[in-house]
Order: C-alpha cells, then sequence, then structure tokens
C-alpha cells in the first residue's frame, strides 16, 4: 500500500471561497518517499497580508505558478492507487476535492489523518498540532508553513508511529477513525485483501469465511465501494451482509462498459446469496414494451417496469428516455397514448393533427399498427453486424475489445496496443459471455451516448 502525503497552503479556511496556492504530495510506500510533487499553484485571486505573514508565499510567487487545472492531472496520476494523508486530513482533502469539483472532476481517494493516528498510537501528549507533536518527538521540520516541509514532517510522523507507536499500525482502521474492528463486521475481517483492491474501475467479489462469493459488484471505485458495504448499517439485509464479509477480490476492467458487462455475467454464473435479480442495472429510466388486451404492441417510459413489460432500452436519465421515445412515435408513426404520451381519454393529439392513423379509438387494426411498431423493435440493432469495439484499456499500454457477431454480443477481452490486429489474434484475447438483454441495452446505451472506435470484418 502506498500513501500519498499531502500538504497544503491556501489563502483561507473555506474551501468554498478559497483557493490553495501550494501544494507538496510525498508518495510514502511504509519505508521511503518513492515519488514527490511540490508546486507553487496561482490562486488567481489576491493572497491575504496575513497569510503571507505566516507562510511566506507572496501575490510575486504565486502570478506566474502554474494555475490549479494545469496541474490537476499530474495530481492525480501520483495519488492514484494511494491513500490521501495529511495531518487533519480533511481540510487538505477538501480543498483538493473542491478544486476539482470546480473543473467538473469528481476527485475521490481513501484518506488517512495522523492527527487521529498520532491520538492512537502516541496518547498522553500535550499537543497535537504538527509543529508541537514534533517538536516533542524531536522531528525537524524544514520549512514550518511550507507544503514540502511539513508533508516532509509527516512522513516522518508516520515512520515514527511505525517503529514506536502504541499498537500495531493498522492505517486503514485509524482512516476509518475506528478504534477497532466494529462490532458488525466479521471479527477476522481480512483488511489486507481488502486493501489490496485498487480504487479503480472493476468489479469486486465479496467473500464469506467459506471462500464462498456472497455479493459481486461493479465501481468505478472499488476499493471505497467495499469499505461502503462494511460501514453501511441501513437496512437489514445489507448490515446482515457486511457481518459475512470476510476477504475480498477484484477484477480491474479499465472502463465502466467492460465493468457492467462482466458484472452481469459472474451474477449469473455464481449467483451469489446478496445479489438480487436486477441489481447494478445503471440505467434508472428505461423503454419497455407489451401487447395490450386490444392486441396492440405498447410502450412506455418508466423507471419501474411492471409485470410483463419487457425492457428495450434502457437510459440514465428520465429526459433521455422521453426525447428517444418521442424520436420513435414521429419516426415510426406511432401512436402517442399507446407509447404512454397521451394519458387523457380518448384519441390522442397526433390524431387530431393527422398525424396518428388512429389506433388509440380503434380506427387503425393492430395487425396494421403492430406492423411498424414490430419495424422499431427490429431495428433496435447495432448500427454494423460483425465488429469490434475498441475502449480503454486497464493501463496506458493497453486497449479492451468487444466482439459483435451476427449482431450479437459474443465476449470482451484486452490486447497491448503494440499487439497484431488480425482477428485471429484479437479472438485469442477475448472471454465469450452469452448476451443477454441487459447486456444489449448497456453497449446500445454506451454506444448512444460516447464515441467510440469499430473495426469491422467478414463474419
Amino acid at each position: 500500500m502506498k500513501y500519498a502525503v499531502v500538504d497544503i497552503e491556501t489563502t483561507g479556511g473555506s474551501p468554498k471561497k478559497d483557493k490553495i496556492t501550494e501544494i507538496a504530495i510525498m508518495v510514502f510506500d511504509g519505508e521511503r518517499i518513492v515519488e514527490e510533487f511540490v508546486s507553487l499553484v496561482n490562486p488567481e485571486c489576491q493572497v491575504p497580508y496575513h497569510i503571507s505573514r505566516m507562510t511566506g508565499i507572496t501575490n510575486q510567487m504565486v502570478v506566474s505558478a502554474p494555475r490549479f487545472y494545469e496541474i490537476a492531472e499530474k495530481i492525480v496520476k501520483v495519488t492514484e492507487d494511494c491513500i490521501f494523508v495529511g495531518h487533519n486530513v480533511q481540510f487538505d482533502y477538501n480543498f483538493v476535492k473542491e478544486e476539482f469539483r470546480s473543473l467538473g472532476y469528481h476527485y475521490h481517494r481513501e484518506t488517512m489523518c495522523t492527527v487521529q493516528m498520532s491520538r492512537k498510537y502516541i496518547p498522553g501528549k500535550r499537543s497535537y498540532s504538527l509543529g508541537n507533536i514534533c517538536a516533542e518527538l524531536g522531528i525537524q521540520i524544514s520549512g514550518r508553513h511550507r507544503a514540502a516541509g511539513d508533508a516532509l514532517a509527516t512522513v516522518e510522523l508516520m515512520k515514527y508511529m511505525q517503529n514506536h507507536g502504541n499498537g500495531i499500525f493498522k492505517g486503514k482502521l485509524v482512516s476509518a477513525g475506528l478504534k477497532k474492528i466494529p462490532s458488525n463486521w466479521h471479527p477476522e475481517v481480512d483488511l489486507k485483501s481488502i486493501d489490496a483492491v485498487p480504487d479503480t474501475v472493476g468489479v469486486y467479489y465479496l467473500l464469506d469465511d467459506k471462500n464462498e462469493i456472497i455479493y459481486i459488484g461493479k465501481s468505478v471505485h472499488m476499493r471505497s465501494r467495499i469499505y461502503e458495504h462494511l460501514r453501511n448499517t441501513g437496512k437489514r439485509r445489507s448490515c446482515e451482509m457486511s457481518s459475512k464479509i470476510y476477504t475480498a477480490g477484484y477484477e480491474c476492467t479499465g472502463n465502466e462498459l467492460m465493468a457492467l458487462i462482466l458484472e452481469s455475467a459472474e451474477i449469473m454464473k455464481y449467483k451469489p446469496l446478496y445479489n438480487r435479480a436486477g441489481r447494478g442495472n445503471p440505467f434508472t429510466w428505461c423503454i419497455t414494451t407489451k401487447i395490450n388486451k386490444d392486441g396492440y404492441i405498447t410502450f412506455r417510459a418508466t423507471s419501474k417496469p411492471g409485470d410483463g413489460e419487457e425492457i428495450v432500452t434502457g437510459f440514465e436519465k428520465r429526459e433521455r428516455a422521453y426525447e428517444y421515445l418521442d424520436q420513435v412515435i414521429y419516426d415510426y408513426g406511432l401512436c402517442q397514448k399507446l407509447a404512454g404520451r397521451h394519458a387523457d381519454k380518448g384519441a390522442c393529439f397526433h390524431f387530431r393533427i393527422n398525424q396518428c392513423r388512429g389506433a388509440c379509438v380503434g380506427e387503425e387494426s393492430p395487425e396494421s399498427y403492430n406492423e411498424r411498431a414490430t419495424r422499431f423493435l427490429e431495428s433496435d440493432t447495432f448500427e454494423y453486424n460483425d465488429f469490434y469495439l475498441f475502449l480503454t484499456g486497464r493501463h496506458d499500454k493497453e486497449n479492451a475489445v468487444i466482439k459483435f457477431k451476427g449482431g450479437r454480443f459474443c465476449g470482451f477481452g484486452f490486447y497491448n496496443k503494440g499487439d497484431s490486429m488480425d482477428m485471429d489474434d484479437l479472438d485469442s484475447n477475448l472471454r465469450f459471455i452469452p448476451e443477454t438483454r441487459y447486456i444489449r441495452n448497456v453497449i446500445r446505451s454506451f454506444m448512444r451516448e460516447n464515441d467510440y472506435k469499430v473495426m469491422r470484418y467478414k463474419g
């Protein structure tokens, strides 16, 4: 496990209105610093005089410094797969999160607070401020109230606790603010296996002490999501599951689409105790279809499919579902009423303006109407029959690939960017998985909303 020990200097104490003026990140592997990043930051506002007196950072020093957005990618990469550590960590973490939020990026890391740690492992001290605790322990701070000096001192404080602390160094428990394993957790939960799960996108597996898979999930932050399961104190079923979690496994996927596909396939394969049918569906809204009592094919946009309704396709937002359905009504000349877009009694509005052939009032037969409705259902196919879809891989030198044959999903895999694009070579890396309606909906939704690269082949 690596620790990104972070210290920042700011223009004030509020993440919502103040800005970062300096950031230092020391990546500590438990023995030594393996990477570091230090930079002044242009806050794009004035540095108050009293702040300059305390930190020594002046307006002249930051005016030519990079703005936060210019170093944001570097911060993401340096802290990736690390626990975010700080002395009073919420101050540093909340400022960094707020800077990223203003850029439209969700920044998330597990955190660890060395104030909490030092109170637990070095009890009885007069003060636990960084300056006082370091002075009492004989830890030198070079450049107090400058980010690099304070970050280095925090690393030395961590080393001290490893070597002299009162008890075993268990960073994860301390980072959660816990004195001991909670009573609702498994008493022998293997935290090392959970900490080994990277906080990246993929599928995770939760196992009990009999090595049985009890839950499979997907997340863009796998490790964080597992800890959320452990800390769940809500519904009885969730609490029951958290008490049985003994160890964890994972599979990185590189992108969320592959995670959704793999999660669905693995749930079907293992049928874990705490996975419910349909659980993990990313779509809160969908288009459904069924045949009504008069024999007409009907559609509607809904967040709660009813009995006898088949899901045609899914959407993350209500607005997108209704936009799509309205376009289908227009393209195929469908009836607003039979598509759930007209609730009043009698004819739909389109019939009154001669855009509906009268299925809503019995003037068009089910056979005639259903011909167009069926054309829409049959059009719910991919643009090509035989093709590969390429996506982001698990690291910079890799791509992910999904194969389609005869218009149906076949499976997915990964290949190195420098490898041959020959079909046999691509297929040799594939994991073949049967297509389901859910997997098809996931892929179609992705292809509607995202840019992608395909390669066609002769089937």
